[in-house]
């Protein structure tokens, strides 16, 4: 440390202090300035007030020789220094003659005339106060417009932005139409707009990598606007909107886990399990749109049930959901074709299946992890032996599913893209492999859960294998896909069916 400094110093000439180095302050020329044969000026730090107040004194007084010291020049010879500046760039030039009559326009009504001399207005500290003051009030203005804007606040964002992390993937033409359908009943039903804002805030901020502070005030208040929607007892009730708010929630809390008591969905009895129970029993009430929607909460309750998470749904919701899924063997899209592009109504009516056997795959993954040490306690051989029991039956249930695949899960990605356009082709044989990457994932879960070492069973690597297989090569089929071998790959095997070389 320095004992010697003492600091940043203000009181150097102005070229000195223009150029931001240290001047030795020397009297009547500093060293650089006589150097440079530039004009060495020095005066007193002011603020602009008090600079105002010291002009106003000038007039009547004679300035004092310790007030500025010039030099051994006059005051005349400083002031016609300042205006060889000022020819020397016209810029600033024009910004002090501008400055200088905006003060004069301002406050002539207000304020006597007072004769200020001219190196008061044009002095370095006047202009920067000036400047910043013209900043603070052009955004203040600015402000000011803006909150007197309209109150209705945009879904733009969450039109163009927001995706669910496990139905975009595996529905996307739906997702699509789902969105549209949010933004319209935003600006007649609060609980959607509530909801859709407090999803809008998250995305924003993970994406601008924030605190998800902001996003919590919304997420409440849309829970309780959610739940006075569900306890006002209407007769002509639109289950649409309940589980169109109940669905941009259950988004919210996949990405932002929430207390139980804090999620609507969560709870076992209530206003909330009535009406959906009212909503199960009554056929009429069941559009496609509610149907679909309580697809997807479902999906996302098996996502969120993994690796000992609580997930969104209560067991009575859950059930209640099931139990009017069930009764469709098939459900119908959210467009029939009106207001969509032909190529995206080819494409979600090509996926139906294949969504289909992703909905019934992601109910038996929730009958899985509800199996797994998070949730089933297996301290007695007895407990063992019934889990071992109830996976190798839910075990059987998947592979049963598997041989009755949809078609598009058994063709090859260039046999598809022979019989269908490029733009259909594509997102179908990617939904196809996903599908078949669920399974092997939901197979390797379930070897992982029988087994009692810390490796996975021989029927668990392999499925690890041909899951590790489709990742690295979309176009490799397995010879008899509905025979798994029970023999991990070899490195060199895996290699060779991905096409990559050993130094790769």
């Amino acid at each position: 440390m320095n004992v010697t400094y003492r600091g940043r110093v203000r009181t150097g000439c102005l070229a000195c202090r223009a150029s931001k180095v240290k001047c030795d302050e020397q009297d009547p020329i500093c060293k650089r300035c006589l150097r440079r044969q530039k004009t060495c000026i020095y005066t007193k730090r002011r603020t602009p007030l008090a600079e105002t107040a010291a002009t106003s004194d000038a007039a009547d007084t004679p300035p004092s020789s310790g007030e500025e010291r010039t030099g051994g020049q006059s005051h005349g010879h400083m002031a016609s220094a300042e205006a060889s500046d000022s020819r020397d760039s016209p810029q600033m030039g024009q910004r002090q003659g501008s400055y200088r009559t905006g003060l004069d326009d301002d406050y002539a009504s207000s304020t006597p005339t007072v004769e200020t001399p001219s190196i008061s207005v044009r002095s370095p500290s006047v202009i920067l106060s000036l400047i910043s003051q013209d900043i603070y009030l052009c955004t203040t203005i600015d402000l000011l417009a803006a909150s007197e804007g309209s109150t209705t606040p945009s879904l733009t964002y969450f039109h163009e932005i927001v995706e669910s992390p496990f139905i975009t993937p595996y529905d996307p033409a739906n997702w699509v139409v789902f969105k549209d359908r949010v933004v319209e009943a935003a600006a007649q039903c609060s609980a959607v707009a509530s909801a859709a804002l407090a999803v809008q805030e998250l995305y924003k901020a993970r994406k601008n990598r924030l605190s998800h502070s902001k996003a919590l005030p919304p997420y409440y208040v849309a829970c309780e606007v959610f739940e006075k929607l569900v306890g006002s007892g209407q007769v002509n009730y639109d289950f649409d909107l309940v589980f169109m708010s109940a669905s941009l929630l259950s988004l919210f809390e996949m990405l932002v886990p929430q207390d139980a008591h804090h999620r609507p969905l969560a709870q076992s009895h209530g206003p909330i399990v009535d009406r959906l129970k009212m909503w199960s029993s009554a056929e009429q009430s069941q559009t496609p749109f509610s149907l679909r929607i309580a697809a997807w909460l479902l999906i996302s309750h098996a996502a969120a049930r993994r690796c000992g998470n609580p997930g969104l749904l209560s067991n009575t919701i859950h059930d209640v959901l099931v139990s009017a899924c069930n009764r469709h063997p098939q459900l119908p899209p959210l467009d029939t074709g009106h207001t969509m592009q032909l190529s995206d109504h080819l494409i979600s009516t090509l996926s139906d299946s294949l969504f289909m056997f992703y909905y019934q795959l992601q109910l038996l993954s929730t009958k899985v992890a509800n199996l797994s040490h998070y949730h089933r306690s297996r301290t007695t051989g007895a407990d063992q032996e019934e889990v071992s029991g109830l996976m190798s039956s839910l075990q059987g249930r998947m592979e049963a599913l598997w041989r009755e695949r949809p078609t598009l899960m058994r063709q090859l990605a260039p046999e598809l893209g022979a019989y269908l356009a490029s733009p259909v082709a594509k997102p179908v044989t990617r939904l196809a492999t996903l599908c078949t990457l669920s399974y092997h994932t939901e197979l390797v879960e379930i070897g992982r859960n029988l087994s009692d070492t810390q490796r996975a069973s021989p029927d668990a690597e392999a499925h690890m294998s041909e899951a590790r297989m489709i990742i690295c090569s979309l176009d490799y089929r397995p010879e008899n896909p509905d025979r798994m071998s029970s023999s991990r790959l070899s490195r060199r095997d895996w290699r060779k069916s991905s096409g990559r070389r050993g130094g790769e």
